[in-house]
């Protein structure tokens, strides 16, 4: 199913994603449906996952430093830019792959919404990163 994430959503990724929903369902349990927002709120929620993991790096540093370094919040930001960018080249090649994933699965969510106007969350969660890539492209 992830492999079909990093081509255009289309039929076989619906029915991939059925299939492994079914198959994660219990015999005897009520089965989710296949209409509705079922599938824009599935991978909206892989994207918001796969946004958190790529804010990990990020989100340690600002743990493991803290607000002050000797006595200065200053430093303490230095520090941290510092870090983040260290971090970031390291992990460049190790990370595309995830922006990748998450930005694909920002575009299965939006195309497999039947009616963004009544899930707004899409906006945030998913249109925003979109628009920040192509700005930060441009």
């Amino acid at each position: 199913m992830v492999d079909l994430m990093l081509s255009p959503p289309d039929g076989r990724l619906r029915d991939a994603t059925f299939d492994l929903i079914d198959a994660l369902t219990p015999t005897g349990d009520a089965r989710i449906p296949r209409s509705g927002h079922v599938l824009c709120q599935l991978f909206e929620q892989v994207a918001l996952g796969l946004q958190r993991i790529i804010d990990v790096p990020g989100a340690v540093i600002d743990e493991l430093v803290g607000e002050e370094v000797a006595g200065s919040r200053i430093l303490a930001a230095c520090v941290k830019v510092l870090l983040k960018r260290a971090v970031q080249v390291a992990m460049e090649n190790a990370m595309a792959p995830l922006v990748v994933l998450h930005l694909n699965a920002c575009i299965c969510a939006l195309t497999f919404c039947p009616a963004s106007e009544k899930h707004r969350s899409l906006e945030e969660n998913c249109t925003m990163p979109l628009v920040r890539d192509r700005l930060s492209r441009a």
